[in-house]
């Protein structure tokens, strides 16, 4: 199998109606620190394959305090309408917890601005080489869920997720496929990730969270850049089966709502670009370029679209 040719996600660009207020958001209610702000300018809308002013007119970078990965980038777009908790393409996020997980569901509960999906639950992983940990997911403005996750136990086969903040980084991105598409092809052999956890699953905890029907084969698999620690680096692959999945449509020069481009840094993005576009299952939008603006600061980058139409920037460098 090929090594990773990707570290860790540095970004999830979040599009959705009201931009300001989901950067306040996740300033007063996570706590996070604004990295940046830019204008979208016809460079960025090129780079990232969009047609002229459908991201608006400027964008925000926010973080978990002094993490330089995980982090939402804030630009305006349409909110998602959900149809099914499956969504296609990038579905959401899952965010590190690191004390009083029922104390933070308490308080997005009574938020005007966020909708919880679900009461905390906890789910044991052990057997699978994981651990126990506590999660529930809400959805802020855009309409893609955020995952927040607490360990309770280590776990066996790897190091869970930490941050020194209460509300840390994002350490997963979820992308949600077709159990009969070649996505998963993609991220293995082209892009090299590595899978850390892989198993199929056909009823518990996970079906009465996300609402599948029973019988309906899932499996879920964490991939695994190239960073040298755990929970700095991970795609959630889940996988359904179509029918059970939100139908929204790819639209190649615009960014779906919500969660709607993931940025992966790596080491040698001359050599991603050439497995990318050796690939018949990529479409590239890009060629890699340099960026003078924050948070880029002259890194070079560019855009594709995978398997599934989910959108991927590619960077040669982690920012802040």
């Amino acid at each position: 199998m090929a090594q990773p040719i990707l570290t860790s996600p540095a970004c999830m660009t979040y599009a959705c109606s009201e931009p300001e207020k989901m950067a306040t958001l996740l300033s007063d209610v996570f706590g996070w620190k604004t990295l940046c702000e830019g204008v979208v300018n016809t460079h960025l809308e090129s780079l990232w394959g969009i047609g002229p002013g459908s991201a608006g007119e400027s964008f925000s970078v926010l973080r978990s305090p002094g993490s330089d990965r995980g982090m939402i980038r804030v630009v305006s777009g349409e909110d998602r309408t959900r149809t099914s908790p499956m969504s296609t393409r990038w579905s959401g996020v899952e965010i590190v917890v690191m004390e009083d997980i029922e104390g933070l569901h308490e308080k997005l509960e009574s938020h005007p601005d966020f909708t919880v999906g679900r009461v905390p639950k906890t789910i044991d992983f052990t057997e699978a080489g994981a651990n126990i940990h506590t999660y529930f997911y809400v959805y802020p403005p855009g309409g893609t869920h955020f995952m927040m996750t607490m360990a309770r136990t280590e776990c066996r086969d790897y190091v869970f997720p930490y941050s020194p903040n209460p509300v840390g980084h994002i350490f997963d991105i979820h992308l949600d496929i077709d159990k009969d598409g070649p996505s998963r092809g993609f991220y293995e052999k082209t892009l090299g990730l590595t899978a850390v956890f892989d198993e199929d699953i056909t009823e518990g905890l996970f079906y009465e969270t996300w609402d599948i029907p029973a019988g309906s084969p899932a499996n879920l698999t964490l991939f695994k850049g190239d960073a040298p620690k755990f929970g700095l680096d991970g795609i959630e692959m889940r996988i359904f089966e179509k029918a059970v999945m939100d139908p929204l449509p790819a639209v190649a020069d615009k960014f779906d709502p919500g969660c709607c481009m993931t940025t992966y840094a790596c080491t040698d993005i001359d050599a991603v670009f050439r497995a990318v576009s050796k690939s018949d299952l990529a479409t590239i939008l890009s060629e890699p370029q340099s960026i003078d603006t924050e948070p880029y600061a002259g890194a070079a980058a560019f855009t594709f679209l995978g398997p599934d139409g989910e959108r991927v920037e590619i960077c040669s460098s982690l920012w802040g």
